[in-house]
């Protein structure tokens, strides 16, 4: 039973969204947070997504070619470790780059005991996330309620946060009104087909799902319109947790399972009885994951983008679901394009959607929406949630009540609070000085397309046509989601319950997609609240975007010098930029569509170099554990061509370029607990802190001259041996 998390949690999504919205979250710079009970879900869609997009960029400069700066000083030549010894303190440069700069910062920092991992990107999210709570504590106290319009930015906040942090009420209601009631449907469906049509109802009431979801998002193959997409069932947990050797991921699945358990517990059954449907159901969503994509191949547009028609994708299973009840339910015409992303996974669903499995499906649906909701109902099934993440994340300490309640208004409500964020602290200055460096380099970038010697012109000249159509979204949206939607919560003392004013806001989501299902796509929605310390590229609007959040240090600080934010927010910008022209952002044309605008010798070529990038990073490995080159290839290529842009600029302004891979090498420093590692290791397409610094520095010519790098050193890499593409 399926519907969003946020942005940073799509990466270790259970079931793909569509490929357009798969692509455009995998582009975010940052990578994901632990993962939420039952998986991770798909980005929420509160009447915004990836298809929306917005020109609000002015047109780049002139596109004038930039010419090679001023030398830079060459350096004295650094000091190394002698005899092969430990030495200690920081590593050399040009011996451990990452280590040599984060050293101290790294010994300093203590994990907080209800987190995975600590970063920069960790603690701006805390400071917005404190900004944001303490906004959302004054909107509900008696005196920042005064005057507030009913369906108001906080007089939604305050409904909903009153009603989470109300322990009683949660406790007494439950599942609630909608969510309840469907239960006893479930319960009471004396067929596969009338289980189908509760599920289905319930789907499009709520967008919430199991089985299988239908729903309406922009066409990657014509970009301007939308189409309907199928998305595969719910496997729980991704097919690389579910078989995996690796003893993290084993001990994932076990805690996963004793969650689960508790769940059924908390729902009536007995330690015994909970026990043996949960044993049924994971064996059922493990068969499932074994039909699913490779985590590398959900973003791969080549395999995710099935088209067919509604009928033929309702074959998928058989003859257990009649097309009728598509068209009584949502509205769908049985010759209607879709778009199923992965059919073998939804065959292999059919395969259960017979009479003998009913009750086995029944507890399947039961299960998955126990676990979808299992933060926002009753405090037993939160407390259980809570323990399965600490447990699966190596975390010492469980979030305090408080805190859970207000990080799901800030997600549920992402752009009610965004709104109220920005209008409070967010400096417009900001917005024009970073919208300058996109222009820098989206000049750099279209000289170094001009020039790139492998690309046939014809190529070249359909690269700069996509590259100077970007549309680039700074800080937040100029026209906010929710004044589209009639959205009016209820506070406790108007009788209003947690779970059933979460249902509302699904609600109106849900009505609105399937209000404007046959208008054309909104190029002015954003897929990231503002608030958000991350960044995006998405390749069906052809579009790069950075929140509000992301534009404070080290990323980006208006008083620092503008090399420091060059190797800051300008790495982050190219890295986006460069997802347009990745294995899989280039499939794309300027439009956003799903085309082939490569000669084949380029193509090949571009294969070539893909492969090139996979084995350079196949050779790393962090604690042990070897870097998944293919897995984190789209990744590896941002953040290849993000350096090399901005080391062009620096060379063309004639920045000293130790600052410049100083201050890049500064914004990755992380610390991970071992089980979150080992985890986003083989489930997360972003490399870790470590590797996005020095397997990129160590590709990078200029790092070599600047910090005297040679044969023998730790940073060193035969010429040969370093990846370049862009």
């Amino acid at each position: 039973m399926k519907k969003s998390k946020s942005p940073a949690e799509q990466i270790t999504a259970a079931r793909a969204v569509s490929p357009r919205k798969a692509l455009a979250l995998t582009a975010a710079v940052l990578a994901g947070a632990i993962t939420a009970p039952g998986g991770a879900r798909p980005p929420a869609i509160t009447a915004t997504g990836c298809s929306g997009t917005g020109r609000t960029e002015t047109e780049p400069e002139s596109q004038a070619e930039i010419t090679a700066g001023p030398a830079v000083n060459q350096p004295e030549s650094p000091e190394r470790p002698h005899g092969g010894q430990t030495v200690q303190g920081p590593a050399a440069y040009v011996d451990d780059f990452y280590d040599a700069v984060n050293h101290d910062t790294l010994n300093g920092w203590e994990i907080p005991a209800e987190q995975a991992d600590m970063s920069w990107f960790r603690k701006a999210r805390e400071d917005n996330y404190s900004k944001v709570n303490d906004l959302i504590r004054q909107a509900s106290s008696e005196a920042g309620q005064a005057g507030q319009e009913a369906g108001s930015d906080l007089y939604n906040i305050r409904a909903l946060n009153l009603t989470g942090l109300d322990r009683e009420t949660r406790d007494r209601e439950g599942y609630g009104r909608t969510a309840g009631a469907f239960l006893k449907e479930v319960d009471s469906a004396g067929s596969v087909s009338e289980l189908l049509k509760a599920c289905l109802q319930f789907q499009r009431d709520t967008g919430l799902f199991s089985l299988m979801g239908w729903y309406y998002e922009g066409d990657s193959g014509d970009s301007s319109v939308k189409v309907l997409y199928l998305s595969q069932p719910d496997s729980g947990l991704r097919r690389e947790v579910w078989f995996s050797e690796d003893a993290s991921n084993q001990k994932r699945v076990e805690e996963y399972k004793k969650y689960l358990t508790k769940l059924h517990e908390n729902n009536g059954l007995s330690p015994e009885e909970a026990g043996v449907t949960v044993a049924r159901v994971t064996d059922m969503m493990k068969d499932l994951a074994s039909s699913t994509l490779k985590i590398e191949e959900v973003y791969d547009p080549e395999k995710t983008y099935n088209v067919c028609t509604a009928g033929e994708a309702a074959n998928l299973y058989s003859s257990a679901l009649p097309f009728r009840l598509l068209n009584s339910i949502f509205g769908i015409q049985e010759g209607e394009k879709t778009v199923v992303s992965q059919p073998d996974a939804c065959r292999k669903l059919g395969s259960y959607l017979k009479e003998e499995n009913l009750p086995l499906l029944k507890e399947y649906v039961k299960t998955c929406l126990y676990s979808d909701l299992s933060m926002m109902t009753d405090t037993a099934s939160l407390d259980a949630a809570q323990e399965y993440q600490t447990a699966a994340g190596g975390i010492e300490k469980k979030k305090d009540f408080e805190r859970t309640v207000s990080e799901t208004v800030q997600e549920k409500l992402g752009f009610q609070c965004g709104r109220v964020f920005c209008e409070t602290y967010f400096n417009e200055d900001a917005k024009q000085d970073v919208a300058s460096i996109i222009r820098q380099i989206i000049d750099v970038y279209d000289n170094r397309l001009a020039h790139m010697e492998w690309m046939t012109e014809s190529t070249r000249q359909e690269a700069r046509k996509k590259l100077k159509a970007i549309t680039v979204k700074v800080g937040y949206p100029d026209e906010w989601p929710q004044d589209k939607l009639n959205l009016v919560l209820k506070s406790p003392d108007q009788g209003g319950v947690y779970i059933d004013n979460i249902m509302e806001i699904l609600k109106a989501s849900q009505d609105y997609s399937f209000k404007t299902r046959h208008a054309p796509v909104d190029r002015n929605e954003w897929s990231m609240t503002p608030q958000t310390v991350n960044a995006y590229y998405n390749p069906g609007n052809n579009e790069i975007v950075f929140p509000a959040g992301i534009l404070q240090a080290p990323f980006y600080d208006p008083q620092a010098e503008p090399v420091a934010n060059l190797g800051g927010i300008g790495a982050v910008i190219g890295h986006e930029i460069t997802h347009a022209f990745d294995t899989s952002g280039s499939q794309y044309d300027e439009k956003g569509n799903l085309r082939d605008w490569w000669t084949a010798q380029d193509k090949q070529h571009f294969r070539e170099l893909a492969q090139k990038v996979i084995d350079y990073y196949d050779t790393m490995e962090v604690n042990g554990i070897q870097v998944n080159g293919t897995l984190s290839v789209t990744e590896n290529i941002a953040d290849l061509g993000g350096v090399s842009c901005i080391t062009e600029i620096a060379k063309e302004k004639g920045y000293d370029l130790k600052e410049l891979y100083h201050a890049y090498g500064v914004i990755w420093a992380t610390k991970y607990r071992d089980e979150y590692l080992s985890y986003i290791m083989t489930n997360d397409t972003h490399s870790p802190g470590i590797t996005r610094v020095n397997a990129v520095l160590s590709a990078t010519d200029d790092f070599y001259t600047a910090f005297g790098v040679r044969e023998g050193d730790g940073m060193y890499r035969r010429p040969e041996d370093r990846p370049h593409i862009w």
